[in-house]
């Protein structure tokens, strides 16, 4: 079902050190009732992602990479910051992280199994996915596409 999520970030510092959240708040609801929901995975910085093509997300966390199953339970991780989330590859099913390392490494993960079901096809096809995908320079993009 359609789950909607927000998180609040009670401070914002940046410095030398880079920047830095505290006091993180995520909330969660059922995005067709509104019904406050308990949700095993966390929000704060994490992305929903369809790596299979199945039209139902997993969930890849943008700083370490850990990816996520709906139940909360671990798939593994792409050891590195994800930079975007999109349908990149057309001939690959579902949906492609863009992964970068400290080094100045550049990767493109995904599943090479699956098959995108004609709900994710139509996801891929709509015309926000596609506008967002045409502005993913402006980086406020990622959890655009993500959430449609």
């Amino acid at each position: 079902r359609p789950v909607a999520a927000a998180v609040r970030i009670g401070r914002k510092t940046s410095g030398p050190d880079g920047r830095r959240h505290t006091a993180v708040e995520e909330f969660y609801w059922d995005a067709l009732t509104g019904e406050e929901l308990k949700f095993p995975v966390p929000a704060y910085r994490t992305t929903p992602v369809d790596l299979d093509g199945d039209a139902r997300h997993e969930f890849v966390r943008g700083g370490d990479g850990a990816l996520f199953a709906a139940d909360g339970s671990s798939l593994g991780s792409v050891d590195g910051s994800v930079a975007l989330v999109s349908k990149l590859d057309p001939a690959r099913p579902g949906e492609q992280l863009l992964v970068y390392h400290p080094d100045g490494t550049v990767q493109l993960w995904g599943r090479i199994e699956g098959t995108d079901t004609p709900e994710a096809l139509a996801r891929y096809a709509h015309p926000y996915y596609r506008a967002n995908q045409r502005l993913t320079a402006t980086g406020a993009n990622l959890v655009n596409l993500g959430g449609l």
